[in-house]
């Protein structure tokens, strides 16, 4: 008669062990996914730079410049209009008002003064610092 049904120890033993393996990784996960995302400086000054030579680049080029609040157009012969403008707490890049590439990210304020080829450009950010930076075109431009 040795019909019997239900766990041996052994098995209860295997069985609570995996279940405590598995329910370990839980909190380091959970922490995880609740740490919000802070910039690193270094992640920060890399991205500062690379908007800076794009805006530098395609500011020397343009044959028309405005400001209108805090969005920047550059417009260049023969090309589409170019604009940088603030996009909740980032700075998009788009081109004929249409598609949307994030140049800046993390940003509280963006303002932009143009003044005898010269385009003056102030970047604070959420965490405090703050980026400044002159750009001079050697073109006349309206």
């Amino acid at each position: 008669m040795r019909n019997q049904k239900g766990f041996t120890l052994v098995e209860m033993l295997l069985s609570l062990t995996i279940f405590f393996v598995i329910v370990s990784f839980i909190p380091p996960v959970l922490s995880l996914a609740n740490q919000k995302y802070a910039p690193d400086d270094l992640a920060t000054e890399m991205e500062w730079e690379i908007f800076i030579q794009q805006l530098t680049k395609e500011y020397r080029r343009a044959h028309h410049v405005s400001v209108n609040e805090r969005i920047l157009s550059l417009r260049i012969d023969g090309e589409p209009l170019v604009t940088y403008e603030p996009f909740n707490d980032k700075v998009r890049r788009r081109v004929d008002q249409s598609g949307h590439e994030v140049v800046l990210q993390f940003v509280k304020l963006i303002e932009y003064k143009y003044e005898s080829n010269l385009l003056h450009v102030k970047v604070v950010y959420k965490h405090g610092e703050i980026h400044e930076t002159t750009i001079k075109t050697f073109m006349d431009v309206e």
